[in-house]
């Protein structure tokens, strides 16, 4: 068929993330998607295995944010993966969850960072509603998203930036991007980066 302009993305993988944004929503912390399900907010289009959020503790205890998280989405029908929490280095607590499909048997993971420090903290402060298909949604803006790229940097996490600095070339805001991939220790990265996509 013929090509859209605007990039799509599976339904299913909409109304899980639909319904983590209710759940998330109501505990009152900003959050916003990160990852492969936001990238379509800034014209980039890829097949995504999970859908990402990332949530502020703000005042709250990490621990006390994390069992809130817990209880929002299971009352909203996901799935908690208890033993498959981990947490990461640079201050990251992941909650795992999996939201069932209806009537598919199939089931959505969805990864929420608790996150804390001064970027993610940034991150939530700029975050931006944008459409994605049909759904209306808080994302990381798109520099914040070339960032948690970079920050991620496996191979195609770089695919991702470049992919993101040449859709959005004209409208980036690279001073920014610059001082935090300095503050992040990336400026290797960025500066490969901020080339935008490999010629074919």
């Amino acid at each position: 068929g013929a090509c859209s302009e605007e990039p799509m993305i599976s339904g299913q993988y909409i109304a899980a993330a639909e319904a983590a944004a209710e759940a998330l929503g109501s505990l009152g912390e900003p959050y916003c998607m990160v990852g492969g399900l936001a990238l379509p907010a800034w014209g980039r289009l890829r097949f995504t295995h999970d859908v990402d959020f990332l949530l502020l503790a703000g005042a709250k205890a990490p621990s006390q944010l994390a069992s809130e998280v817990v209880r929002a989405l299971r009352e909203h029908g996901f799935a908690h993966m208890e033993r498959a929490d981990r947490k990461r280095i640079e201050g990251k607590l992941i909650l795992f969850f999996y939201y069932p499909v209806k009537d598919s048997g199939l089931s959505i993971r969805i990864d929420t960072i608790l996150a804390e420090g001064p970027f993610h903290a940034k991150v939530l402060e700029r975050r931006v509603r944008r459409r994605i298909n049909d759904h209306e949604a808080w994302v990381a803006t798109c520099e914040d998203l070339i960032l948690l790229k970079l920050a991620a940097a496996r191979p195609i996490d770089i695919v991702d930036a470049k992919a993101l600095v040449t859709r959005n070339s004209d409208s980036i805001d690279r001073e920014y991007i610059t001082c935090w991939s300095k503050q992040l220790g990336m400026e290797a990265l960025w500066s490969e980066a901020s080339r935008g996509e490999d010629a074919p």
